[in-house]
């Protein structure tokens, strides 16, 4: 018999609502981007690319996905790291542009990441804030 998960773990509907919130401020905004959300093993759960929004975005998203998931921060600390000891570079998959951020539970237990991409930097990472905190509440 399977024991049942104990540890905070992020729902689809959680990752579902992240790309919503995402989704609805790049739509008021008359932005075009691609959002990722991964789990704590680095699997996507939800996922979207908005119509106009270039198809390497998403390849963008998922990577920034991933990095602030492996790194706990959003991506743009992550450069401060990479500044000081330039050998991460090497790091696979580093993406260290801001438009990522981990996903929450309500406890503040790292669950997943949240990656967006397809605007500006600072655009993309208020679109990956907006998702982080629809999954964290």
């Amino acid at each position: 018999m399977a024991n049942a998960e104990t540890r905070d773990i992020l729902t689809y509907e959680q990752a579902a609502a992240g790309v919503d919130a995402c989704i609805s401020m790049a739509t008021e905004n008359g932005w075009n981007v691609s959002i990722v959300v991964v789990d704590r093993g680095d699997n996507a759960i939800a996922s979207a690319r908005m119509t106009e929004a270039l198809s390497a975005s998403y390849a963008g998203a998922n990577l920034k996905a991933s990095s602030a998931l492996a790194w706990g921060m959003p991506t743009q600390n992550i450069e401060g790291f990479v500044a000081d000891k330039p050998e991460f570079r090497a790091f696979p998959g580093l993406l260290t542009i801001a438009g990522g951020a981990p996903a929450t539970s309500e406890a503040g237990t790292i669950i997943g990441g949240i990656g967006v991409a397809g605007n500006s930097p600072d655009n993309d990472a208020a679109c990956a804030m907006a998702a982080a905190n629809a999954v964290g509440s």
